[in-house]
C-alpha cells in the first residue's frame, strides 16, 4: 500500500512539474508572438486586380478569409460599369466579376448565396458561389441591403431600401411594403425577423413585418444604421452625427460624443457586438469604441485622407475599409502587423494579481488622463470580455472580469490614445 502511494507521489509530482513546464513555454512562445504583433492598417488596393475600378462602393466578409467588394468601373469620375471582386484568401488575389447592371451595395447570407443592387435598380442574386443573375427590379436606386444574421439561404428573408423612399422585402420574390415615404432612405438594419431599422434624411423608421413606425430622433441628416440585436443600434451622419437607442427606439434616440475636431461626415458603421464598433466617414476619418460608443475615439495614425464609404469587420482585429476620392479607389485593411506606433506592447501597465480569477488591477503610468476601455482577448484573437464594468482607483482601473474559463489570454488596455497588450492568467 505504501508502494502504490509512493507511485502514485511520484506520477503526480512529474504530471504537476510537466505542466509547470509545458505552461512556461506557452507563455514564452505567446509572450514572443504577442511581441512581435501589432494591429494596424493597410492599403490592399493593388491585389485587386483585372478590372478598371473608379469607385469602391460597399465591402461584406463572411469570415476572415472570404469577402466581396463592389466597384463602379471607369475612369475618374466617367463611370461605365460594375464589378464585384471577391476573394477567398482575406485579401491577397481576388476574382472580378462584370455585372450586366451597376451593383453598388452587396450582402452575402453564406459563400454561395448573397444580393446586390445599386442605382439601375437592378437587384441580382447569386446561388452557386459564381454566377449572378437578375432578380428583381425597383426602379430606383437601390441604397442598402439587410438580412438577419444566421439566415437560411433557402428560405432567408431580407429588406432593401431605395433612394426614392421605397422599401422592398427579399424572399422568394422581390416586394414593394410600403407607399407614401419621401425619404431619401440610405441605410438599412434587420438584426432578426421582422424587426427591420431604416433610416435617411432626418428619419428613422421601425418595420416589425406588418407596419411602419416612425421614431423619435434628434436633429440631422442620417446616412447608416447598425443593430446588434433588437434593442442596441447605432446611427451615423453628416457633420459627425453619432445616435443611439439602448430600446429598439421605442424611446428617443441619444447622441453620443464623436471626438473627432473636425465633425467630419460619417458615412457607415460597422459593430461585432454590443460594445465592440467602427465607424468611417470624409478625409480618412475612422472612429473605434470598445464599449458602445461610450467613448468613441479617433484613430490616431490615419492612413488616408480619402473618402471612406463603408466598412466591414469580422473580429477585432481583421476588417475592411473601402473608399475613393476619384483618382484613385481604396482598400484598406485592418490586421496583425508590425511597426505601428498606435499600438504598443510594453511593459508600461501592471496587472495584479496574475495569475487572477474573479478581479483585478490595472495600474496605468502617472499622468494618464484617461482610461478609455479595457479588453480581454483569448489566444486566437478574439474578444471575450470588454467595457468599462469597473471602478476607478488612483493611476488604474479594477475589474471584475466574470466567468471566463481558466487559461492565457490577452489584456489590452486603451488609454490616452494608447493601446497596451499583457499577458494574462486566468485560474
Amino acid at each position: 500500500m505504501c508502494t502504490v502511494k509512493f507511485v502514485l507521489f511520484i506520477c503526480y509530482f512529474k504530471l504537476k512539474t510537466m505542466r509547470k513546464i509545458i505552461l512556461f513555454h506557452l507563455l514564452l512562445f505567446f509572450g514572443q508572438y504577442l511581441h512581435s504583433q501589432t494591429c494596424g492598417w493597410i492599403d490592399i488596393t493593388d491585389n485587386l486586380t483585372g478590372g478598371s475600378p473608379a469607385v469602391f462602393t460597399d465591402v461584406h466578409f463572411i469570415n476572415d478569409q472570404e469577402g466581396w467588394i463592389t466597384s463602379l468601373e471607369g475612369s475618374g469620375a466617367i463611370i461605365q460599369g460594375s464589378a464585384i471582386y471577391h476573394t477567398k484568401d482575406g485579401g491577397e488575389t481576388f476574382q472580378v466579376k462584370h455585372m450586366p447592371g451597376y451593383a453598388s451595395t452587396i450582402h452575402m447570407i453564406n459563400e454561395l448565396t448573397g444580393y446586390a443592387g445599386g442605382s439601375s435598380g437592378f437587384l441580382f442574386k447569386i446561388t452557386d458561389g459564381s454566377t449572378w443573375t437578375h432578380f428583381g427590379s425597383t426602379l430606383s436606386s437601390i441604397a442598402d441591403i439587410s438580412f438577419p444574421p444566421g439566415s437560411n439561404p433557402d428560405s432567408a428573408i431580407g429588406y432593401l431600401c431605395s433612394g426614392s423612399g421605397g422599401i422592398w422585402k427579399i424572399s422568394s420574390t422581390l416586394t414593394f411594403i410600403n407607399a407614401g415615404f419621401s425619404d431619401f432612405f440610405s441605410g438599412i438594419s434587420t438584426p432578426s425577423v421582422d424587426n427591420t431599422w431604416i433610416c435617411g434624411r432626418n428619419n428613422i423608421y421601425f418595420y416589425d413585418g406588418t407596419g411602419f413606425t416612425a421614431q423619435t430622433t434628434p436633429d440631422g441628416k442620417y446616412n447608416d444604421i447598425y443593430f446588434v440585436d433588437n434593442d442596441k443600434g447605432w446611427v451615423v451622419g453628416d457633420s459627425g452625427l453619432i445616435i443611439h437607442t439602448q430600446y429598439g427606439g421605442a424611446s428617443p434616440w441619444q447622441t453620443q460624443t464623436n471626438p473627432d475636431p473636425w465633425n467630419r461626415t460619417l458615412n457607415d458603421l460597422f459593430f461585432l457586438d454590443q460594445n465592440i464598433g467602427w465607424a468611417v466617414g470624409e478625409s480618412g476619418v475612422i472612429l473605434y469604441t470598445s464599449n458602445g460608443g461610450f467613448p468613441w475615439t479617433v484613430f490616431k495614425n490615419e492612413v488616408t485622407t480619402q473618402y471612406l464609404v463603408n466598412a466591414c469587420f469580422t473580429f477585432s482585429n481583421n476588417g475592411y475599409v473601402v473608399g475613393s476620392d476619384f483618382n484613385r479607389p481604396l482598400v484598406l485593411k485592418y490586421t496583425n502587423i508590425s511597426g505601428m506606433n498606435d499600438v504598443q506592447v510594453s511593459s508600461s501597465i501592471q496587472i495584479y494579481p496574475n495569475p487572477v480569477s474573479e478581479e483585478m488591477n490595472i495600474l496605468v503610468p502617472v499622468g494618464t488622463v484617461k482610461i478609455e476601455s479595457v479588453i480581454i482577448l483569448d489566444l486566437t484573437g478574439r474578444i471575450v470580455w470588454s467595457g468599462s464594468y469597473y471602478t476607478s482607483v488612483n493611476n488604474g482601473v479594477t475589474v471584475k472580469i466574470g466567468d471566463l474559463k481558466s487559461g492565457i489570454y490577452f489584456c489590452q488596455v486603451n488609454f490616452d490614445d494608447r493601446q497596451v497588450i499583457e499577458k494574462l492568467i486566468i485560474d
